[in-house]
Order: C-alpha cells, then structure tokens, then sequence
C-alpha cells in the first residue's frame, strides 16, 4: 500500500495538513483508472464528501471493488 502512486501522492498533497480536493483529485483518479469514464453525478458526489477519513477508506475501496457499481455500494 505504502508504495503505490495514490499513496504517494496523498503524501505529497499534504494529507496531514488536510486537502480534501487533493483527495477527491486522487479519488477520481483511481476510479477513472480503473474503470474509465467516471459518471458525472458521481463525481458530483465524491466532490461533496467532507470528510478526510471518509476519502481516504474510499481511495482504498477504489483499488478493491470489481466495478463502479460495487464502489457506489460501498461509499453509500
């Protein structure tokens, strides 16, 4: 985990001093990735999470689940 791009990028973005648009950046990064197009409202969506934490597990889950369908289950 400590070595893939999405955690090295979460470092260098400052995730310890809080950058939540770094995060939904690297979010959308992944799935888009993984999965190719990212539907608007669900970038929508990950663009309004509040939370770091909240971002952060999602990052996670998104190098996890099989497809976009199974990512949206998993955030909501």
């Amino acid at each position: 985990m400590k070595e893939s791009s999405s955690y090295q990028f979460i470092l260098r973005e400052g995730l310890h001093v809080g950058k939540p648009q770094a995060l939904c950046e690297t979010l959308l990064d992944v799935l888009s990735d993984r999965f190719g197009q990212v539907p608007v409202e669900l970038v929508a969506e990950i663009s309004l999470a509040p939370e770091l934490l909240a971002l952060r597990i999602a990052i996670r889950g998104g190098n996890k689940v099989p497809s976009l369908a199974e990512f949206r289950l998993a955030i909501s």
